[in-house]
């Protein structure tokens, strides 16, 4: 069973395939923590779109990134 998006801290987890054309990350990433993308346009007008996504730190790039929950899938059970 593949869960969509609902993943606990300190899962591993790998960028989909479709979004592993566009984003090249090594490795598979490590959840550290849930947060949300704030979108906002450049007029000073906010959107208030947000986007739940979670923080997940890639070791081989040595990097954390903020990455969409539907962007990602389970690596590991």
């Amino acid at each position: 069973m593949d869960r969509q998006g609902d993943f606990k801290i300190g899962d591993l987890v790998e960028l989909k395939p479709n979004i592993k054309r566009i984003l090249s990350l090594r490795g598979v990433g490590t959840i550290i923590a849930e947060t949300v993308i704030k979108s906002s346009d450049f007029d000073e007008r906010g959107i208030n779109s947000f986007v739940d996504s979670y923080l997940v730190y890639f070791a081989e790039e040595d990097y954390a990134y903020t990455i969409p929950k539907n962007c990602l899938r389970l690596f590991s059970k």
